[in-house]
């Protein structure tokens, strides 16, 4: 890998793929590989999700919004690049978290036959008291990325706490049809227990995300809208639910594909929908740190074929 280092840009090249990370925010700018560009929106840390009826119900956008806060206004806080080897960098970065009290990292390994895998850590927190709505990261591909197969639960949206009629299996899909059109938006099109997921294009191009734990997997979602599309609220104000109401058709599909690849997100709940948290099980609380892991695997007609059978064997 050639590196370069121009003003507040790192390029990691060779021959079939180039990366670009942006050292003001630490966040991967630009990821292709044989001439295809993948990135609208690189990666970042996510801790929030469109508020449920439930959410509402139990005031989490006002007791856990500090979640949202550091969403929101993330600020480096580091960012180190070293070469470990001819064909490979490592790349750490580190935003602070104040309003939540902790920390987020990212250590980013970037191998020269296009891979990247990330390493993110969330540090416990000595004073936030609320759970953790979502741990993860979150990125948007160009919109050609249209189609989407996936190993884990499905085919329906499914969250930690209302899964069991949703197995394990290979699934394919397009991402348009993701969104479950709840008559008030809200958090919708989860999927849990996902061992590998990828996005491709009409040319067979694409990319997949490979967990690094693969008896557990990660939880994802993939739909050409944001998650503030479907949010009461963009800013940190929230209402009583009856104040915020949207509609389906406020939401407008996005030039883009929003993917989220996360370590956990808060159960829905359903115990009531006016007071009751999700159990305790299906919360992530503060005070411990989380730990999880993927790999960013580039692929095209060629090489496609190859990667499924290498990840059948292993499931």
């Amino acid at each position: 890998l050639v590196q370069q280092q121009t003003g507040q840009k790192l390029t990691l090249r060779n021959s079939v793929m180039q990366v670009v990370f942006d050292t003001r925010t630490g966040i991967l700018s630009s990821y292709s590989y044989k001439g295809a560009e993948y990135l609208e929106k690189g990666p970042q840390p996510d801790f929030w999700r469109a508020v449920t009826d439930n959410d509402f119900g139990n005031a989490m956008p006002k007791n856990n919004i500090n979640w949202k806060k550091v969403t929101l206004q993330q600020k480096l806080k580091s960012f180190d690049a070293k070469a470990l080897d001819a064909a490979t960098w490592q790349l750490t970065a580190v935003w602070d978290l104040p309003e939540a009290g902790t920390s987020f990292s990212t250590v980013y390994t970037v191998n020269g036959n296009g891979k990247i895998h990330l390493k993110n850590r969330l540090e416990a927190s000595a004073t936030e008291k609320s759970d953790i709505p979502r741990v993860g990261m979150v990125l948007c591909l160009k919109s050609g990325f249209e189609n989407m197969s996936w190993f884990g639960r499905g085919p329906w949206e499914n969250y930690v706490d209302r899964n069991v009629s949703a197995f394990v299996d290979l699934y394919q899909s397009k991402v348009d049809d993701q969104m479950v059109p709840y008559v008030r938006p809200q958090e919708n099109g989860n999927k849990t227990d996902v061992r590998w997921v990828a996005l491709s294009n009409a040319n067979g191009q694409g990319l997949m995300a490979i967990s690094d734990a693969r008896e557990k997997g990660f939880e994802t979602t993939a739909m050409p809208y944001l998650t503030a599309d479907f949010d009461a609220r963009t800013g940190i104000d929230y209402g009583p639910v009856h104040q915020e109401q949207k509609h389906p058709t406020d939401v407008k599909k996005q030039n883009l594909v929003r993917w989220n690849i996360d370590y956990f997100q808060r159960g829905l709940g359903s115990v009531d929908s006016w007071y009751s948290k999700p159990l305790a099980k299906y919360m992530l609380l503060p005070d411990k740190a989380y730990e999880y892991g993927f790999t960013f695997v580039p692929f095209d007609q060629v090489t496609a074929s190859a990667q499924l059978v290498e990840l059948s064997k292993q499931n």
